[in-house]
């Protein structure tokens, strides 16, 4: 009787088991007859140049899967060499815009558009290497990866001391060395890391959440102010309204919607 009960209990466990797996070979199915198609043109014709005018979205609409519209036909501009922060309420959607902006969710209506070139599917592969970013809590990388060469280890070490690691993070041939960060220092890798990929557009994830407050103030006034002069388009998810003055322009997310202002009349 044991063996036989055990099986009973554990029949409606495996059908949903199979149903699982079904939906799961089903929509593996629908990807590979999504899969576009990359033959065709030159490589070096799909990629986008590192020195637009501006980037657009679009009557743009996203919502995760069954779930209310999160955004809904919203129409931004982001130019060459702004500095741009995303600014609303938790769960306002300011990390998914950030990611709608990079390529990295696809609109479920509306289009994306660098300069008079709308991005396909066909280009998202290659959009992506406009931006580098950063989203949430990712761990630091150790490895720098690049197609150009590898950096000048002198502004590797200049940097890590700038941003306080030199005494705790060993750089030497594209990789990082160290012993477990705090959450504080892993963050001021993260940011090491970035400035090191030289990409036109660099996205920041709420950087001043739970980050200490000397490093918070070196990132707003002075790392930011180095990118701007650079002529590096610089987006900023952040929560800290004593550093809004520092934007060229602000969105805030409310409600779905995205308000664009400057700082001068922000309140």
């Amino acid at each position: 009787m044991g063996p036989i009960t055990q099986l009973v209990y554990a029949l409606p466990l495996l059908l949903r088991l199979d149903i699982a797996l079904s939906s799961i070979y089903a929509f593996e199915a629908r990807l590979d007859t999504a899969k576009p198609n990359y033959s065709g043109a030159a490589e070096e014709n799909k990629k986008f140049a590192p020195d637009f005018q501006e980037l657009r979205l679009a009557n743009v609409s996203f919502a995760y899967s069954s779930e209310k519209e999160l955004f809904k036909e919203i129409n931004l501009t982001v130019h060459q060499g702004e500095v741009i922060f995303i600014y609303g309420p938790s769960g306002s959607g300011k990390t998914t815009l950030l990611k709608l902006l990079c390529g990295l969710y696809v609109p479920n209506t509306g289009s994306m558009y660098v300069d008079k070139r709308k991005v396909t599917d066909v280009d998202y592969p290659y959009y992506r290497h406009l931006f580098v970013s950063t989203f949430g809590d990712t761990p630091p990388s150790n490895t720098i990866h690049t197609s150009q060469t590898l950096p000048n280890t002198a502004w590797v070490q200049a940097l890590l001391e700038r941003i306080g690691l030199k005494e705790t993070v060993e750089y030497a041939d594209g990789q990082f060395n160290y012993a477990p960060l705090s959450h504080t220092q892993q963050w001021r890798l993260i940011v090491v890391y970035m400035l090191l990929q030289q990409r036109p557009i660099y996205l920041f994830d709420d950087c001043g959440r739970g980050r200490d407050d000397e490093f918070i103030q070196l990132f707003y006034e002075e790392i930011l102010e180095d990118l701007r002069n650079e002529g590096k388009t610089v987006i900023v998810v952040t929560q800290s309204r004593q550093f809004l003055h520092l934007a060229d322009r602000i969105w805030k997310i409310h409600n779905g919607e995205v308000q664009v202002s400057m700082p001068a009349n922000d309140s």
